[in-house]
C-alpha cells in the first residue's frame, strides 16, 4: 500500500465517521431522518469479525402478492423464486437502510415488481405490483403501458444513485426475448429501452410500478414509479448490457457509475461510464465510452471499484484462454473525458499463500471492504467460504499483474449457497456499516432467500483524536514533498 493510498483511506474513513455522527446528532436531511441502522449494527456488534449471522427477520414469500392482491396469475414463469435464481443482483439504498431486488426475466419470470428488504426490522416487503404483459409476436412481450420495464436478467447491473435518490437498472435478458429492454413507437414496432429509473419515494406494496389500469387487477392505482431513460442522453451509450457488469463512485458530488457493454457476445466488453441527469430538473444523462477490454476477457461476470486507487476490477479470464480465471482491470485514473482515446485493461493473476495459483469463477460475486483496502469474493460454493485479495505494488509504487488471495472460513451459521446461477451482484459491501450483505440462493422448500450479513476483518482506526492528528500530519507531509519537487 502506498502512503497516499493510506492518507486517502484515513482521510475518507474519517469522514465517513464523523458524517455518520452528523446524521446522528442533527437529522437534517429526509435522508438522515429516514436511516435506521440500529438493528444492523446491533447485529454486529454481536459478531465476531469473519463470521456471518442471518439478518432476515421473515420469509422472503412474504413479501409475494396472490393475485387477488393483484399478483402475477397462476401459471408459467408465475414463480417470485426465479427473481433470486435467475442471474439477479442486490442494491443497497443508503438513504433509508433497505435492499431493492428486482429482476426475473427471459424463461424465468415476467413480473416485474420490486421487492424491498428493511434494514431496520430484517423484514421483506415489496415496493410494487407487478404490470400486466401483453404479446408483439416472435417472443416479444411489451408491459401494456410502456411505463416500466419488462422484467430481466439483472446480473451485476442494479444500483443505487443516493444523489438522485433513484435504483438504476441497465438490463439484460428480458422476459421473454432474451435480448434487452423494448417499449413500442408510434407504429407499434419495438424500440430499445432503459436504462430505466426506479423512485423509491413512490413505493407502494398495493400499486402497480406504471400507471393505473396496467396492472392484473384493472381497478390497481398506478404508482409511475419507472422512468425510461432511453432518449434522456447525450453522448455514446452504446452496446448490449446482457451478462455486464457495474460499480458505483460518487465524483465531484455527482452520481457516477461504471458499466460494461457488450457487442455480437464477443466476451470482450468496452468500458462506459454513466452518469445520470438530475430527474428533478430534466437534466439529460451522459454516457462516455471511456474503456476497452484486451487483455481480460468476460461473459457472466461481477465488478467493484477500489476506491482507494480508483480500479475497476471485474472477474475475468485471461484473454484467448478458457479455464484461466483471475481479475481485470482498467485503470480509472488513466480516463480523459476530454479526448476519444480509450484506456487499456491488464490481467492480474492470483495466487495462494503458497504461491499456487488461484482461480476465480463466473459465479462469484466481488466486492470492496473501503476499511481494509481488499476485494471480497464469495461463490457460495463452500457455503460462507469467502476469499479476500488486494493490489500489490513493487517498490516503486507500480501496479503488479500477481495479487495474493487470503481465504476466510467461518465457524458457526452461514449462508447455504450452491447457488444455480451464480452469486453475481448479490454480494455487496455496506460502507456505512464497515460489513458485507449476502443475499442467500432461493430454497424452493422454504420459500425463502435469506440476507445475510458478513463482518470482515476490520483494521484498527485510531481513535477521533488521534486520527484529526495523524491525518494533519499526513497533510503536511504532502504539502512537504510538493514543495520539494517544486524546488527540484
Amino acid at each position: 500500500m502506498t502512503p497516499d493510498t493510506t492518507f486517502r483511506r484515513l482521510a475518507r474513513r474519517t469522514a465517513s465517521a464523523f458524517a455518520v455522527v452528523c446524521m446522528m446528532t442533527a437529522g437534517t436531511t429526509t435522508a438522515a431522518q429516514a436511516q435506521d441502522l440500529s438493528y444492523l449494527q446491533g447485529l454486529l456488534d454481536a459478531m465476531a469479525e469473519g463470521t456471518w449471522v442471518k439478518a432476515s427477520t421473515n420469509l422472503y414469500s412474504d413479501a409475494w402478492a396472490s393475485p387477488l392482491d393483484g399478483g402475477l396469475p397462476s401459471g408459467t414463469y408465475s414463480d417470485p423464486g426465479a427473481v433470486v435464481k435467475s442471474w439477479s443482483n442486490i442494491a443497497w439504498d443508503p438513504n433509508r437502510a433497505r435492499l431493492m431486488l428486482w429482476g426475473g426475466g427471459h424463461a424465468a419470470y415476467m413480473g416485474n415488481e420490486m421487492y424491498l428488504w428493511e434494514g431496520a426490522s430484517g423484514t421483506w416487503t415489496r415496493g410494487s405490483l407487478p404490470s400486466r404483459l401483453v404479446s408483439g409476436g416472435n417472443a416479444v412481450f411489451y408491459v401494456v403501458d410502456d411505463a416500466a420495464p419488462q422484467s430481466a436478467h439483472s446480473y451485476d447491473n442494479g444500483l443505487f444513485l443516493p444523489h438522485i435518490d433513484r435504483y438504476v437498472t441497465f438490463g439484460g435478458a428480458a422476459f421473454n426475448t432474451g435480448a434487452g429492454f423494448v417499449t413500442r413507437d408510434a407504429n407499434g414496432n419495438p424500440v430499445g429501452a432503459g436504462p430505466w429509473l426506479w423512485d423509491p419515494s413512490k413505493a407502494d406494496a398495493n400499486k402497480v410500478g406504471g400507471t393505473t389500469g396496467s396492472g392484473y387487477l384493472p381497478s390497481v392505482e398506478g404508482g409511475q414509479m419507472w422512468a425510461n431513460r432511453a432518449d434522456t442522453y447525450t453522448g455514446t451509450r452504446g452496446q448490449s448490457p446482457l451478462e455486464g457488469t457495474s460499480a458505483y463512485r460518487e465524483e465531484n458530488g455527482r452520481d457516477v457509475v461504471y458499466t460494461t457493454r457488450d457487442s455480437n457476445a464477443s466476451g470482450f466488453p468496452n468500458l462506459y461510464r454513466y452518469m445520470p441527469g438530475d430527474p428533478a430538473t430534466n437534466e439529460l444523462d451522459r454516457w462516455d465510452v471511456v474503456g476497452r477490454s484486451w487483455n481480460a476477457s468476460s461473459s457472466q461476470s461481477a465488478a467493484a471499484i477500489d476506491s482507494d486507487n480508483g480500479y475497476y476490477v471485474r472477474i475475468s479470464n485471461k484473454a484467448n484462454t478458457y479455464d484461466e480465471f483471475g481479475l481485470g482491470l482498467w485503470d480509472l485514473n488513466q480516463i480523459d473525458l476530454g479526448s476519444d482515446a480509450l484506456i487499456g485493461d491488464r490481467w492480474i493473476e492470483l495466487h495462494d499463500s503458497t504461491g499456487a495459483i488461484f482461480r476465480t469463477n463466473r459465479d462469484m460475486g466481488i466486492a470492496f471492504d473501503e476499511a481494509s483496502g481488499r476485494f471480497y469474493l464469495w461463490d457460495g460454493k463452500d457455503f460462507g467460504t469467502v476469499y479476500s485479495t488486494a493490489p500489490e505494488f513493487d517498490a516503486s509504487g507500480t501496479l503488479l499483474d500477481a495479487w495474493t488471495v487470503t481465504k476466510h472460513t467461518s465457524a458457526g451459521a452461514q449462508p447455504e449457497g450452491n447457488f444455480a446461477n451464480g452469486v453475481l451482484g448479490k454480494w455487496i459491501y455496506v460502507a456505512e456499516l464497515q460489513a458485507f450483505i449476502a443475499l442467500d440462493e432461493y430454497n424452493a422448500a422454504t420459500q425463502d432467500a435469506a440476507v445475510w450479513l458478513y463482518k470482515p476483518q476490520i483494521t484498527m482506526i485510531p481513535e477521533p483524536q488521534a486520527a484529526a492528528m495523524l491525518i494533519a500530519g499526513l497533510i503536511a507531509l504532502q504539502w512537504r514533498r510538493k514543495a520539494q519537487a517544486r524546488r527540484g
